[in-house]
């Protein structure tokens, strides 16, 4: 028996665009009602490139550019 993570991401998507009306992603609604649902979210980045890494990794995006800058210098 194993536990299932599914992340679904959507870059610049509001739920409010797609939750009112639960016929735009009917297969998304359904999968929602047997599973976990966070409801508050919040990215880790003011654009794409910032918030991805912060998802994937679970560090600031302050951190990964830092790490980043370092790892190049060497």
């Amino acid at each position: 028996n194993y536990d299932l993570i599914l992340l679904i991401t959507c870059d610049a998507l509001r739920a409010d665009a797609i939750f009112p009306n639960y016929n735009y992603t009917p297969n998304i609604y359904r999968l929602a009602k047997n599973s976990v649902v966070f409801l508050n979210m919040f990215s880790n980045g003011p654009i794409t490139p910032c918030a991805f890494p912060a998802i994937m990794t679970s560090y600031h995006f302050f951190i990964t550019l830092e790490l980043n800058l370092i790892q190049g210098l060497n």
